[in-house]
Protein backbone atom coordinates (compact mmCIF):
# COMPACT_ATOMS: atom_id res chain seq x y z
CA UNK A 1 0.00 0.00 0.00
CA UNK A 2 1.13 3.84 -0.64
CA UNK A 3 0.63 6.18 1.71
CA UNK A 4 3.19 8.54 0.99
CA UNK A 5 0.62 9.92 -1.47
CA UNK A 6 -2.38 10.63 0.59
CA UNK A 7 -2.77 14.56 1.54
CA UNK A 8 -2.89 14.03 5.11
CA UNK A 9 -0.38 11.95 8.16
CA UNK A 10 -0.78 8.36 7.89
CA UNK A 11 0.31 7.27 11.76
CA UNK A 12 3.27 4.06 10.67
CA UNK A 13 6.21 3.02 11.55
CA UNK A 14 8.89 5.72 9.68
CA UNK A 15 6.60 8.22 8.92
CA UNK A 16 8.52 11.64 9.79
CA UNK A 17 4.66 13.43 10.55
CA UNK A 18 4.95 11.86 14.44
CA UNK A 19 6.95 11.81 17.04
CA UNK A 20 6.69 7.99 17.58
CA UNK A 21 4.82 5.29 16.25
CA UNK A 22 3.58 2.78 18.36
CA UNK A 23 1.33 0.63 16.59
CA UNK A 24 1.92 -3.24 15.67
CA UNK A 25 -0.18 -6.50 14.64
CA UNK A 26 1.59 -10.11 14.86
CA UNK A 27 0.12 -11.65 11.86
CA UNK A 28 -0.34 -15.18 10.72
CA UNK A 29 -1.50 -17.53 7.54
CA UNK A 30 -3.27 -21.04 8.96
CA UNK A 31 -2.86 -23.98 7.40
CA UNK A 32 -6.02 -25.49 6.36
CA UNK A 33 -7.68 -28.54 4.95
CA UNK A 34 -10.41 -26.83 3.11
CA UNK A 35 -9.04 -26.61 -0.68
CA UNK A 36 -11.31 -23.01 -1.42
CA UNK A 37 -10.08 -21.10 1.60
CA UNK A 38 -6.83 -20.37 3.17
CA UNK A 39 -7.25 -18.52 6.64
CA UNK A 40 -5.20 -15.31 8.80
CA UNK A 41 -5.51 -14.47 12.27
CA UNK A 42 -3.60 -12.20 14.21
CA UNK A 43 -4.14 -9.65 17.10
CA UNK A 44 -3.68 -5.38 16.71
CA UNK A 45 -1.51 -3.17 19.02
CA UNK A 46 -1.97 -0.06 19.30
CA UNK A 47 -0.64 2.19 22.09
CA UNK A 48 -2.22 5.64 20.72
CA UNK A 49 -4.70 7.19 23.06
CA UNK A 50 -6.13 9.76 20.25
CA UNK A 51 -6.34 6.68 18.15
CA UNK A 52 -7.91 4.38 20.78
CA UNK A 53 -10.27 6.99 21.53
CA UNK A 54 -11.51 7.06 17.85
CA UNK A 55 -11.78 3.21 17.98
CA UNK A 56 -14.08 3.42 21.16
CA UNK A 57 -16.52 6.37 19.83
CA UNK A 58 -16.93 4.52 16.38
CA UNK A 59 -15.46 7.11 14.36
CA UNK A 60 -12.78 4.01 13.38
CA UNK A 61 -11.80 0.97 13.02
CA UNK A 62 -9.60 -1.91 12.71
CA UNK A 63 -9.31 -3.68 9.00
CA UNK A 64 -7.41 -5.58 7.13
CA UNK A 65 -5.91 -4.03 3.01
CA UNK A 66 -6.05 -7.04 1.02
CA UNK A 67 -4.39 -6.57 -2.60
CA UNK A 68 -3.38 -9.07 -5.24
CA UNK A 69 -1.64 -7.63 -8.43
CA UNK A 70 -1.89 -10.35 -10.77
CA UNK A 71 -5.90 -10.23 -10.15
CA UNK A 72 -6.20 -6.91 -9.11
CA UNK A 73 -8.05 -7.61 -6.49
CA UNK A 74 -8.37 -5.01 -3.89
CA UNK A 75 -10.68 -4.95 -0.12
CA UNK A 76 -10.83 -3.20 2.60
CA UNK A 77 -11.90 -5.77 5.25
CA UNK A 78 -13.25 -4.70 8.65
CA UNK A 79 -12.17 -7.13 11.50
CA UNK A 80 -12.01 -6.77 15.43
CA UNK A 81 -8.85 -6.16 17.87
CA UNK A 82 -8.58 -10.31 17.66
CA UNK A 83 -9.07 -11.03 14.18
CA UNK A 84 -9.67 -14.84 12.01
CA UNK A 85 -10.40 -14.37 8.79
CA UNK A 86 -11.28 -16.76 5.89
CA UNK A 87 -10.50 -15.42 2.24
CA UNK A 88 -11.36 -17.40 -1.32
CA UNK A 89 -8.30 -19.08 -2.73
CA UNK A 90 -9.89 -18.26 -6.76
CA UNK A 91 -9.65 -14.46 -5.98
CA UNK A 92 -6.24 -14.32 -5.80
CA UNK A 93 -2.73 -15.47 -7.73
CA UNK A 94 0.13 -16.51 -6.22
CA UNK A 95 0.45 -13.84 -3.90
CA UNK A 96 -1.85 -11.75 -1.76
CA UNK A 97 -0.82 -8.72 0.05
CA UNK A 98 -2.43 -7.85 3.59
CA UNK A 99 -1.81 -4.52 5.47
CA UNK A 100 -3.21 -4.44 8.84
CA UNK A 101 -4.51 -0.73 9.18
CA UNK A 102 -7.06 1.53 11.38
CA UNK A 103 -9.15 3.40 8.91
CA UNK A 104 -12.03 6.14 9.06
CA UNK A 105 -15.68 4.85 9.40
CA UNK A 106 -16.65 8.09 8.89
CA UNK A 107 -15.44 11.00 7.55
CA UNK A 108 -13.06 12.69 10.43
CA UNK A 109 -12.79 16.68 10.47
CA UNK A 110 -10.05 18.31 13.01
CA UNK A 111 -8.05 15.49 13.23
CA UNK A 112 -5.64 15.85 16.61
CA UNK A 113 -2.86 13.77 17.41
CA UNK A 114 -0.52 14.41 20.72
CA UNK A 115 1.81 12.37 18.75
CA UNK A 116 1.63 14.92 15.39
CA UNK A 117 4.95 16.81 14.67
CA UNK A 118 4.60 20.45 15.84
CA UNK A 119 3.80 22.01 12.75
CA UNK A 120 1.08 19.89 11.80
CA UNK A 121 -0.65 20.15 15.23
CA UNK A 122 -2.36 23.48 14.77
CA UNK A 123 -3.28 22.32 11.06
CA UNK A 124 -6.58 21.86 9.97
CA UNK A 125 -6.40 18.09 9.20
CA UNK A 126 -9.61 16.03 7.50
CA UNK A 127 -9.35 12.06 7.21
CA UNK A 128 -12.17 10.75 4.83
CA UNK A 129 -14.18 8.48 5.25
CA UNK A 130 -12.27 4.70 4.48
CA UNK A 131 -9.09 6.55 4.69
CA UNK A 132 -6.14 5.03 6.57
CA UNK A 133 -5.44 6.57 9.78
CA UNK A 134 -2.84 4.04 10.77
CA UNK A 135 -0.86 1.05 9.07
CA UNK A 136 1.72 -1.57 9.67
CA UNK A 137 4.20 -3.37 7.13
CA UNK A 138 2.80 -4.79 3.98
CA UNK A 139 2.50 -8.73 4.60
CA UNK A 140 3.31 -11.04 1.30
CA UNK A 141 1.18 -14.49 1.85
CA UNK A 142 1.69 -16.99 -0.39
CA UNK A 143 -1.28 -18.65 -1.92
CA UNK A 144 -0.78 -22.99 -1.98
CA UNK A 145 -3.18 -25.08 -4.01
CA UNK A 146 -3.97 -28.68 -4.18
CA UNK A 147 -3.01 -30.02 -7.64
CA UNK A 148 -5.07 -31.52 -9.85
CA UNK A 149 -4.10 -35.22 -11.09
CA UNK A 150 -3.57 -34.99 -15.22
CA UNK A 151 -5.51 -37.02 -17.99
CA UNK A 152 -2.41 -39.66 -17.78
CA UNK A 153 -3.05 -40.30 -14.34
CA UNK A 154 -6.96 -40.09 -14.84
CA UNK A 155 -7.82 -41.77 -18.27
CA UNK A 156 -6.54 -44.08 -21.45
CA UNK A 157 -7.09 -44.29 -24.98
CA UNK A 158 -7.99 -48.15 -26.26
CA UNK A 159 -8.29 -49.35 -29.53
CA UNK A 160 -11.86 -50.65 -29.99
CA UNK A 161 -14.20 -50.68 -33.20
CA UNK A 162 -17.05 -48.49 -31.84
CA UNK A 163 -16.61 -44.74 -29.84
CA UNK A 164 -17.35 -44.15 -26.74
CA UNK A 165 -16.32 -44.46 -23.11
CA UNK A 166 -16.60 -46.39 -20.00
CA UNK A 167 -16.17 -45.10 -16.48
CA UNK A 168 -16.52 -48.32 -14.12
CA UNK A 169 -12.79 -48.37 -13.25
CA UNK A 170 -11.00 -45.90 -11.63
CA UNK A 171 -9.47 -44.70 -15.01
CA UNK A 172 -11.87 -43.46 -17.75
CA UNK A 173 -11.25 -45.50 -21.04
CA UNK A 174 -11.87 -43.42 -23.99
CA UNK A 175 -12.60 -46.01 -27.35
CA UNK A 176 -10.87 -44.59 -30.40
CA UNK A 177 -10.86 -46.21 -33.82
CA UNK A 178 -7.57 -48.72 -34.63
CA UNK A 179 -5.66 -46.57 -37.18
CA UNK A 180 -5.79 -43.72 -34.56
CA UNK A 181 -4.24 -45.97 -32.10
CA UNK A 182 -1.47 -47.08 -34.34
CA UNK A 183 -0.69 -43.27 -35.56
CA UNK A 184 -1.14 -42.40 -31.90
CA UNK A 185 1.63 -45.03 -30.31
CA UNK A 186 4.64 -43.46 -32.70
CA UNK A 187 3.37 -39.54 -31.86
CA UNK A 188 5.23 -37.01 -29.55
CA UNK A 189 4.37 -36.07 -26.42
CA UNK A 190 3.51 -32.57 -27.77
CA UNK A 191 1.53 -34.60 -30.72
CA UNK A 192 -0.34 -36.44 -28.24
CA UNK A 193 -1.56 -33.98 -26.02
CA UNK A 194 -3.34 -32.97 -29.27
CA UNK A 195 -5.14 -35.78 -30.11
CA UNK A 196 -5.84 -35.91 -26.65
CA UNK A 197 -7.75 -32.27 -27.10
CA UNK A 198 -9.50 -34.01 -29.66
CA UNK A 199 -10.96 -37.12 -27.83
CA UNK A 200 -11.35 -36.00 -24.37
CA UNK A 201 -12.90 -32.62 -23.94
CA UNK A 202 -16.21 -34.23 -25.36
CA UNK A 203 -16.20 -37.18 -23.12
CA UNK A 204 -15.46 -34.62 -19.92
CA UNK A 205 -18.37 -32.55 -20.83
CA UNK A 206 -20.43 -35.61 -20.79
CA UNK A 207 -19.35 -36.52 -17.66
CA UNK A 208 -19.49 -33.18 -15.98
CA UNK A 209 -22.95 -33.18 -17.02
CA UNK A 210 -24.23 -36.35 -15.60
CA UNK A 211 -22.34 -36.47 -12.30
CA UNK A 212 -21.47 -33.13 -11.42
CA UNK A 213 -23.95 -30.62 -12.14
CA UNK A 214 -26.03 -33.21 -11.26
CA UNK A 215 -25.00 -34.16 -8.49
CA UNK A 216 -24.74 -37.70 -8.97
CA UNK A 217 -22.17 -39.16 -6.62
CA UNK A 218 -22.32 -42.98 -7.78
CA UNK A 219 -18.48 -42.52 -8.90
CA UNK A 220 -17.29 -40.83 -5.75
CA UNK A 221 -14.81 -43.73 -4.66
CA UNK A 222 -13.31 -43.41 -8.19
CA UNK A 223 -9.92 -41.66 -8.83
CA UNK A 224 -11.08 -40.03 -12.29
CA UNK A 225 -14.18 -38.91 -10.16
CA UNK A 226 -12.29 -37.20 -7.71
CA UNK A 227 -9.64 -35.45 -9.71
CA UNK A 228 -12.11 -33.95 -11.61
CA UNK A 229 -13.77 -33.07 -8.51
CA UNK A 230 -10.83 -31.60 -7.31
CA UNK A 231 -10.29 -29.12 -10.08
CA UNK A 232 -13.68 -28.18 -10.18
CA UNK A 233 -13.21 -27.21 -6.32
CA UNK A 234 -9.73 -25.71 -7.00
CA UNK A 235 -11.43 -23.40 -9.14
CA UNK A 236 -14.18 -22.46 -6.94
CA UNK A 237 -16.79 -23.52 -9.97
CA UNK A 238 -20.54 -23.73 -8.67
CA UNK A 239 -21.53 -26.98 -10.50
CA UNK A 240 -25.00 -25.62 -10.17
CA UNK A 241 -24.93 -22.34 -11.84
CA UNK A 242 -22.40 -23.37 -14.18
CA UNK A 243 -22.60 -25.28 -17.62
CA UNK A 244 -21.03 -28.44 -18.02
CA UNK A 245 -19.29 -26.87 -21.67
CA UNK A 246 -17.80 -24.22 -19.20
CA UNK A 247 -16.83 -25.82 -16.63
CA UNK A 248 -14.83 -28.44 -18.82
CA UNK A 249 -13.26 -25.55 -20.43
CA UNK A 250 -12.16 -24.24 -17.24
CA UNK A 251 -10.54 -27.24 -15.91
CA UNK A 252 -8.98 -28.84 -18.74
CA UNK A 253 -5.87 -27.09 -18.95
CA UNK A 254 -5.50 -27.99 -15.26
CA UNK A 255 -5.66 -31.84 -16.18
CA UNK A 256 -3.72 -31.31 -19.67
CA UNK A 257 -0.53 -30.50 -17.85
CA UNK A 258 1.93 -29.80 -20.93
CA UNK A 259 4.63 -32.31 -21.08
CA UNK A 260 2.85 -35.04 -18.84
CA UNK A 261 -0.51 -34.71 -20.14
CA UNK A 262 -0.84 -37.02 -22.44
CA UNK A 263 -3.22 -40.32 -22.73
CA UNK A 264 -1.40 -43.73 -23.16
CA UNK A 265 -2.99 -46.27 -25.61
CA UNK A 266 -3.67 -49.37 -23.58
CA UNK A 267 -4.79 -52.51 -25.17
CA UNK A 268 -7.22 -53.05 -28.07
CA UNK A 269 -11.06 -54.52 -27.55
CA UNK A 270 -12.43 -57.04 -29.36
CA UNK A 271 -15.65 -56.47 -31.21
Amino acid sequence: MQIEDLPYPVYCEGSPNYLGVLFSVDLDQVESDDPLHFTVRGKFDLQNPDIANMIAAGTAGFGLLIECDQTDYYELRPCTLRFQENLIKAYFSDIVTITPVIYAMEEIQHYRNADLIDELKDQDITIPEGGIIAADGDIELTITRSQPQTVEAICKFVAAPDSGYNIDGDSIVIYIPEEVSIRHKKMTKNQKIEVTSIYFPPVLQDIIAEYFCNGNTDYSDRKWYNAIRDAITVRNIDTVKTGPYQIMMWIIGDLLAEGVGYIPVAEEVSS
